[in-house]
C-alpha cells in the first residue's frame, strides 16, 4: 500500500494488523514478503488507531516527504519501521513499543516525534539503528524513555549500542518531562545490573537539547550526550545533595532518594496501562 503525491490513506479506524506469514523456517516452498505500507512524496497514511502488529512481517516505510501518524503501538512481530529522510514525518501520538522481533531504522536527520513514552525490549543492537535519528519527545504530561545501552561510560562505542542520534525534550509552546527508566533487559545490564542511554549528535547539533521549561529526570540511571563535541556523563553533574542542575537550555533532574521507589513503582504501572 503506497501513499504519494498528496493522497491520503485513513486506516485510523483499524486497531490490529497480521502481516505475512514469518514461518520460513518451517515452509522451505515460502519465499519471505512484507505487507507493506510506504508513504512519500507528500502522501500520508493514518494508523492512528493502530494497537498492535502481533504476527507476521509487516514493513511500515516512511520516505521523502511522506507522512506516517501512528497512535499508542505495541510492536511484538517481525515488523520493519524505517524513517527514510530527513524530511519524512512519524508522528506518535501515544506510546510506541518495539518488542524483540522489531526493526527500527533511522537515516541521518531523519526525525520521530513521540508524545508519550519510547520503550524498547530488544536484545539486538542491529535492529535499532537511531544513532544518526532526532526524537522528539513533546507531549504534556510525564514521557519515559527507555535505557537500553550497554553502559561503557562517557566514550563512544565501538559497536552498535541502541544509541540515539539527539534527544530534544519538549518544545517551545509545550513544557515537557521525560523520565528515563529501565524496565527491560536489552541485554547490555551486566554487572551493574543497569542499562545507559547514549546521545551522540547529528550533523554537528549536540545529542541532548532540553527546552526551556522542560525537564528530564535522570533517576539512577546513567545518561551520556556528546555536546559541543565532547561526551559528558550527565548524572556527574550533579553535587551531592543536588537534585536539579541547569543544562542544554532546561534542566537535569533526579529525583529525591526516599521517593525514588515509588517513582519507579509508579511508572512501571503507568507504562503497563498505556500499551494496553
Amino acid at each position: 500500500m503506497i501513499a504519494s503525491n498528496g493522497g491520503v490513506v485513513d486506516l485510523s479506524g483499524v486497531g490490529s494488523i497480521t502481516g505475512a506469514r514469518d514461518d520460513v523456517s518451517t515452509d522451505p516452498n515460502w519465499i519471505a514478503s512484507w505487507l507493506r505500507f510506504r508513504v512519500e512524496s507528500g502522501g500520508r497514511i493514518d494508523l492512528s488507531g493502530l494497537r498492535s502488529i502481533a504476527a507476521g512481517r509487516v514493513w511500515l516505510d516512511v520516505a521523502a516527504g511522506g507522512i506516517l501518524n501512528l497512535g499508542n503501538l505495541e510492536v511484538s512481530s517481525t515488523t520493519r519501521i524505517a524513517v527514510a529522510d530527513p524530511s519524512a514525518q512519524v508522528n506518535v501520538n501515544g506510546t510506541l513499543f518495539l518488542g524483540s522481533k522489531s526493526q527500527f531504522l533511522m537515516t541521518s536527520g531523519a526525525s520521530i516525534r513521540i508524545r508519550d513514552d519510547l520503550l524498547l525490549n530488544m536484545t539486538a543492537e542491529s535492529s535499532f539503528s537511531a544513532d544518526g535519528g532526532i526524537v522528539y519527545m513533546d507531549g504534556n504530561g510525564l514521557q519515559y524513555l527507555e535505557a537500553a545501552g550497554n553502559d561503557v561510560g562517557a566514550v563512544p562505542a565501538t559497536s552498535a549500542n541502541f544509541e540515539l542520534g539527539r534527544l530534544v525534550v519538549g518544545r517551545e509552546e509545550q513544557a515537557t518531562t521525560v523520565m528515563v527508566l529501565d524496565l527491560f533487559n536489552n541485554g547490555n545490564r551486566g554487572a551493574s545490573g543497569r542499562e545507559a542511554i547514549y546521545l551522540k549528535g547529528v550533523g554537528g547539533l549536540d545529542g541532548l537539547e532540553i527546552t526551556p521549561g522542560s525537564r528530564l529526570v535522570l533517576n539512577d540511571i546513567n545518561v551520556y550526550a556528546r555536546q559541543g563535541g565532547t561526551w559528558i556523563h550527565l548524572n556527574s553533574l550533579f553535587s551531592p545533595g543536588t537534585t536539579e542542575v541547569p543544562f542544554a537550555g532546561g534542566i537535569l533532574a533526579i529525583p529525591e532518594p526516599s521517593g525514588l521507589s515509588l517513582l519507579v513503582a509508579a511508572a512501571i504501572t503507568i507504562c503497563w496501562y498505556r500499551r494496553r
